[in-house]
């Protein structure tokens, strides 16, 4: 494709069974009739189609009439009929490469404790060779750039880590359905258990001692924190 063309294509969604196609006239959502209307200002009762696929150069004004014509039509809309715009593809092919390559460059500088953490997030298998799981993280930084990106910039990243690692040790509970500290529910979703952990900076501070001694520290002193919490909240 040249700088000078910007190509529009119709595809059948059924190639192999189109023979003939009458793109006729129709009224939109809004009621508003379309009449294709060729270049020489004629009315017709539609757009008449032998081909699969319908290549358009919409610089060329007949072109640019039909496209008009075709692109809110029922049969476009309803996926009998496809519209591939190849500038627009042609932007979406670029911005993906962008995106995947930023993901990508994003994911090399990572040290070893981030792509484990990352790792341990994305649900990878973490007892592979540091430079296997390394690879594995670029891998998904390439292919899946977006979800990459959402893992490594969550600002709750360090919180989802704890959580997990709360579950991993049975600090931090799933039972029926909830998220449950000893006896307290602490929320149905995981980031209502990072809400909790924010909303209870010393329960949250007690419970990484906990991790940290592995699990020394007096259970007493959580549920203090924990019982303190409660009246707080009911005064409220």
């Amino acid at each position: 494709m040249s700088k000078n063309e910007h190509l529009i294509f119709y595809r059948s969604k059924s190639p192999a069974k189109m023979s003939y196609v009458f793109f006729g006239n129709y009224k939109d959502k809004t009621g508003k009739t379309h009449t294709y209307t060729d270049v020489n200002g004629v009315a017709h009762r539609g757009f008449p189609n032998t081909q699969p696929v319908i290549r358009l150069d919409i610089y060329m004004e007949h072109h640019k009439l039909v496209d008009g014509f075709l692109k809110n039509h029922p049969l476009v809309l309803n996926g009998s009929w496809l519209r591939d715009d190849s500038i627009v593809r042609q932007e979406q092919e670029a911005n993906a490469i962008m995106t995947s390559a930023n993901a990508v460059m994003e994911a090399a500088k990572l040290n070893m404790k981030e792509v484990r953490d990352i790792g341990r997030l994305l649900g990878l298998n973490l007892d592979s060779r540091d430079d296997i799981l390394k690879a594995h993280i670029l891998k998904i930084a390439a292919e899946q750039p977006e979800n990459f990106m959402s893992v490594w910039f969550d600002d709750n990243r360090h919180y989802r880590l704890f959580v997990l690692e709360a579950q991993e040790r049975n600090i931090i509970v799933w039972d029926k359905d909830t998220f449950k500290y000893g006896s307290q529910i602490v929320g149905i979703s995981e980031d209502q258990v990072i809400k909790w952990l924010k909303d209870n900076k010393d329960i949250h501070a007690l419970l990484k001692q906990q991790m940290s001694s592995n699990g020394k520290v007096e259970m007493d002193l959580v549920e203090q924190k924990l019982s303190a919490s409660k009246k707080t909240s009911k005064k409220k």
